[in-house]
């Protein structure tokens, strides 16, 4: 049986928390659906895009015409927005990591909006060029970020098409093992994915998977904006929670805990 909003709030501790946000989470700030992306693409590209998925119709595009093009087209869509709603109380907590497949740059602007200090990995050859602060929240972006792609002439880029996908452990082995020890006997909170989405499917077998692997077995917790309680009885049965409500409502109800330590505000912030 799904729990509420207040009962994952109650049990959380961030220290022992790991982030998972996916591209739900972006929808209060105006960031795309992938449904949104695979039209903009059909159109922008003249393509056809009923039963085909973001990563097909992204190779279609990139087969078509090029990758500067394409990549060209995602950040026209995603290069201008802004944190707006619940998620900009990101950085109030000491979370113990934060993950995501997004590419845009949301979670960076909450930080440094808030002069709060954090480490952006999206790719292995990150991991050779951090030497901040030791305190700092590590960011993980599995898919790549907006900034960054082949097109520019670096060596990794965005996942976006399938042969991207195929190509990604060459660049990003380090960020999934980082993944696979961060969750070994803490709580997994995955944030913006639907339960019809076969990503999710993926990303909870690939969870369930490191946790198995883990010397401690954590939580597992999905928060699932679009109420789906058929889905959710099948997710359950595999050990996984199961909470519906957005993400707006999580950080209200976590800034109503008042044993949480919270980050100080700039006196012009907005909590």
């Amino acid at each position: 049986m799904p729990i509420s909003i207040a009962q994952l709030v109650e049990r959380l501790v961030p220290l022992q928390t790991v982030l998972f946000f996916g591209s739900g989470s972006s929808v209060p700030s105006r960031g795309p659906t992938v449904t949104e992306l695979i039209e903009l693409i059909g159109k922008r590209f003249s393509l056809p895009t009923d039963g085909y998925t973001l990563a097909e119709i992204a190779g279609l595009a990139e087969r078509r015409r090029n990758r500067s093009e394409l990549v060209d087209c995602l950040r026209q869509r995603m290069t201008d927005l802004k944190p707006h709603g619940g998620i900009g109380n990101l950085p109030l907590y000491d979370w113990k990591s934060i993950f995501t497949t997004n590419y845009e740059t949301i979670i960076e602007q909450t930080y440094d909006a808030r002069s709060v200090a954090y480490k952006r990995y999206s790719s292995n050859f990150d991991f050779k060029q951090h030497d901040g602060p030791t305190n700092a929240v590590c960011l993980f972006k599995l898919h790549g970020t907006i900034q960054q792609d082949v097109s520019d002439g670096y060596a990794h880029g965005l996942i976006i098409t399938e042969s991207d996908y195929t190509r990604a452990s060459e660049y990003r082995q380090f960020l999934y093992q980082r993944l696979q020890s961060d969750i070994a006997g803490a709580s997994l909170l995955i944030i913006g994915h639907s339960l019809a989405d076969p990503h999710i499917r993926d990303l909870i077998n690939k969870a369930a998977e490191l946790n198995a692997t883990a010397h401690q077995q954590g939580n597992i917790i999905l928060l699932v904006y679009t109420k789906d309680e058929n889905r959710a009885l099948l997710t359950e049965e595999r050990g996984i929670t199961v909470c519906f409500g957005s993400i707006d409502e999580f950080f209200a109800a976590l800034a109503a805990r008042k044993d949480l330590k919270q980050l100080p505000l700039p006196l012009c912030g907005d909590p």
